[in-house]
């Protein structure tokens, strides 16, 4: 039931999309696929370069420059061979290694890193050049490969014989048709916007394809409708993805620009809006929240995305199309999710956080969600559910049916939220059904003053139309790696945070706090221990039961 429940959310075209790939796959895999390709136009040089216009990372290029590959927190050493498929390596890792992105990175080792990178390009092209794998030539990495490719072909090039000169443009040619055969279509959402937006830099790059441009163009523009919220927000609600998206619009937007093309008044829009959700998504220590799939991301390359959407003045308090949150009171920054989980044709990257919170307090993270690690393993499922967020759970059951590495079966579908502003402070109340059906509402309400001085919350559960039966419920606080806590008595816990002069009094008068060790990965590949509190109640009688608590300084 639980796939029935994820697949009749699917659109037709999707499904067909998925079976029409795996069938062309059975033919990609072939030696007769290859001898199908037409020749390609000879090229010597591309007739535009795009620019690269974020920060690079010149340890990680000292890295490969050693033969060292570090993605998603594993490091393999290559050694004297380069070994594009190792077998210890996951699925998502090897993913990370034919995108390419790392270019910029080893060529920031000057002469070493240019002959290292043309060695690296002349065994790929040897190898998978003419030969279709699965990994290798999924559109993903695909997409991003002739992103970087074309980014950095005269680096690449340079100095090489013109045999191998025309073998690079003859292979890039070939991906592209390949790409241009095989659209995500099936996903959507921002392996969508990679896919055209490779297609928009091969149609400017390379002579001879400006309908290849258009097309591309209009595609992505008719994406952006879809996929950009009237909000800002990218639809699929992850901050990490968000982040994304906007840097690959970012990037199509300035290789318009030296192109002379002309900016669609939609693109202009849609990078002022998501550059105002950034701001939104952010906690003060520069990063990203963790709801959903996220990680709190490379500071510096957030920075340089904001600088150049513009750092609004103000950021909304409420995100009212995606759900977000963001309210402050003195030293305090509480953010709430409170929107639907995911688009529901794409819950890819969803996790079961409806109404939890995150929040820092000056610079420092207090309370956070406990991340992504990674997909393809076995905390792939525990980090997803709800009892690794800051919310309510009952009985331990989750308020979205998350199962396997990209799916959801039943989800809230009725999410709201309402901020409220009043002189001593300012609140929120927000509601979910989640748990429809074991026929419980929750209801959550919290308060911050605006000196900072008292953050109250409330979660109330109440049946609906369901027979009242014994339920255990936990309120679960993450804590940030750092804090401490001693329990005073079964309704007060005291943190001190990291900085050790920071004390906070936390307080339930129903109940009881527990304590527990948790999972942490505030970046994909990176995990450690952390603590959570949790309120645990037994909710035996009654229509409605309420959990009042606080959370002051001292």
């Amino acid at each position: 039931m639980q796939t029935y429940r994820w697949l009749k959310h699917l659109h037709m075209h999707q499904l067909w999309a998925r079976a029409g790939y795996k069938a062309r796959s059975f033919w990609y895999s072939t030696p007769l696929y290859p001898l199908t390709w037409e020749t390609p136009t000879p090229l010597t040089e591309a007739q535009l370069t795009p620019a690269n216009l974020w920060p690079t990372n010149t340890q990680h290029g000292k890295q490969i420059a050693n033969t060292e590959f570090c993605f998603i927190g594993k490091t393999l050493n290559m050694r004297k061979k380069m070994r594009w498929l190792p077998r210890e390596a996951s699925h998502l890792w090897l993913f990370h290694l034919h995108y390419w992105d790392w270019l910029p990175d080893l060529l920031t080792q000057d002469e070493k890193g240019q002959r290292l990178a043309q060695e690296y390009l002349d065994d790929w092209v040897t190898l998978f050049g003419k030969r279709w794998h699965g990994v290798v030539w999924h559109p993903y990495p695909l997409s991003l490969r002739i992103v970087a490719w074309l980014t950095h072909a005269p680096t690449l090039l340079k100095d090489l014989p013109q045999e191998t000169v025309q073998l690079f443009w003859d292979s890039l040619q070939h991906q592209i048709t390949h790409l241009e055969d095989n659209l995500e279509w099936d996903l959507g959402g921002n392996h969508l916007i990679k896919n055209l937006k490779a297609l928009v830099y091969a149609g400017l790059c390379l002579p001879g394809r400006q309908t290849l441009y258009l097309e591309a163009l209009n595609l992505l523009l008719e994406q952006l409708s879809i996929q950009i919220l009237p909000d800002g927000s990218h639809y699929e609600r992850s901050p990490h993805y968000h982040a994304i998206v906007l840097e690959d619009l970012l990037d199509i937007h300035a290789l318009l620009l030296k192109a002379n093309q002309p900016i669609p008044p939609q693109l202009d829009d849609a990078l002022e809006r998501m550059g105002t959700v950034l701001a939104t998504l952010r906690h003060p220590d520069g990063g990203l929240s963790l709801f959903n799939d996220s990680a709190i991301g490379n500071i510096a390359k957030l920075d340089a995305l904001q600088a150049r959407t513009g750092i609004p003045e103000h950021t909304p308090q409420h995100l009212a199309d995606s759900g977000i949150v963001h309210i402050t009171g003195g030293a305090w920054h509480m953010l709430l999710d409170a929107g639907k989980i995911a688009p529901d044709e794409l819950v890819g990257h969803s996790h079961a956080d409806t109404l939890s919170f995150e929040a820092s307090l000056n610079s420092e993270r207090v309370f956070v969600n406990s991340g992504t690690y990674a997909y393809q393993d076995k905390l792939r499922l525990p980090l997803r559910r709800t009892n690794a967020h800051n919310t309510v759970t009952i009985d331990d059951i989750d308020n979205a049916e998350v199962f396997g590495i990209f799916r959801a079966g039943r989800r809230p579908n009725k999410v709201s939220a309402e901020v409220l502003t009043e002189k001593n402070g300012t609140g929120i109340t927000a509601e979910h059904n989640g748990y429809a059906h074991i026929g419980v509402h929750h209801t959550r309400r919290l308060f911050i003053d605006t000196e900072g001085h008292t953050i109250r919350g409330e979660d109330e559960l109440q049946l609906k139309n369901k027979k009242q039966q014994k339920r255990l419920v936990n309120i679960h606080f993450h804590l940030a790696p750092g804090i401490t806590f001693q329990l005073k008595n079964e309704q007060e816990v005291i943190l001190t945070l990291a900085d050790q002069k920071t004390h906070l009094r936390m307080v339930t008068k129903e109940g009881r706090w527990l304590d527990k060790s948790a999972i942490y990965a505030p970046q994909f590949g990176e995990k450690t221990s952390i603590q959570k509190l949790m309120i645990q109640a037994r909710w035996q009688e009654g229509e409605t039961l309420r959990l009042p608590w606080a959370i002051q300084q001292i």
